[in-house]
């Protein structure tokens, strides 16, 4: 339930482009550029979606999350 001291606690917290910001300036640039990649939870989801594949030992549906992760590049990380 949402207190009015959660949500003041909440409006206290900084933005995401704030915390992107301050890891641009002070992170490694590797670390920026793997966050930046990461702009819509689209991309997190796939992460997520693999774990749980990798983890249940499925390999057949590694390939469909590749592949889902494939149909939506630009909120995903590029494959090496």
């Amino acid at each position: 339930m949402l207190t009015f001291e959660s949500e003041q606690a909440a409006k206290n917290m900084s933005q995401i482009a704030d915390m992107m910001s301050a890891i641009n300036k002070k992170a490694p640039p590797q670390a920026f550029d793997a966050l930046d990649r990461f702009k819509n939870v689209n991309g997190l989801a796939i992460i997520s979606a693999m774990q749980a594949v990798v983890l249940s030992g499925y390999q057949p549906l590694q390939r469909q999350i590749l592949e889902l992760g494939a149909m939506h590049p630009n909120c995903t990380p590029p494959r090496f």
